[in-house]
């Protein structure tokens, strides 16, 4: 059995559901958004949290940093025979990145503390975010003379991308401080 505990996700969902033509397996896809069971009152997470059988949670986590993935970590912390799965990249500084390479003491945003005693297992092939190669082709393949800010990713993968931007043509790509705040001006304006 399958639960989904995420707004956005149960959003995403209808977007998925409408366009599934347009995946490369439609009845599948619908077929299986049809057959999860969406989390939506707390009755229903109550119900769930005490269940000892076999079943899947989606959470959204935000790599571990937020999200509702926090209540199923600490109802679980101390069951070994659960897996906690983090799908595509986990960014550094992150709690998903910590629990990806070991880490199990964490905390949540308000301080609280937890022991996973779980597994944990992580994967990128399931990661939604585009490839440095994807970028690079998309932004050089646009407006060479637009600013590019590089804001999400690890420093070295930033750089590494500006380079690869500027070598493309691209001929400003800055890579803002964390806390910088920026001035955007539409092309219209100028």
């Amino acid at each position: 059995e399958v639960f989904i505990d995420s707004p956005m996700m149960k959003k995403a969902n209808r977007v998925y559901k409408k366009y599934a033509e347009q995946t490369k397996h439609p009845e599948d896809l619908y077929e299986a958004i049809e057959q999860a069971n969406v989390i939506e009152h707390q009755k229903e997470w109550d119900s769930i949290k005490k269940r000892t059988d076999p079943f899947i949670v989606l959470a959204s986590s935000g790599m571990v940093t937020g999200g509702r993935i926090w209540r199923y970590l600490a109802n679980w912390q101390d069951e070994d025979n659960v897996i906690l799965f983090l799908p595509g990249y986990q960014a550094e500084g992150t709690t998903g990145r910590f629990l990806s390479e070991g880490g199990r003491e964490i905390a949540d945003g308000e301080g609280r503390r937890i022991t996973w005693s779980g597994d944990v297992v992580h994967s990128d092939a399931f990661s939604s975010h585009a490839d440095q190669k994807e970028l690079s082709d998309w932004v050089s393949s646009n407006s060479k003379d637009a600013h590019v800010y590089l804001v999400h990713g690890d420093f070295e993968s930033k750089q590494s991308l500006r380079d690869n931007l500027m070598s493309k043509g691209v001929r400003i790509v800055s890579i803002p401080k964390h806390g910088e705040v920026l001035e955007l001006i539409e092309q219209s304006q100028k």
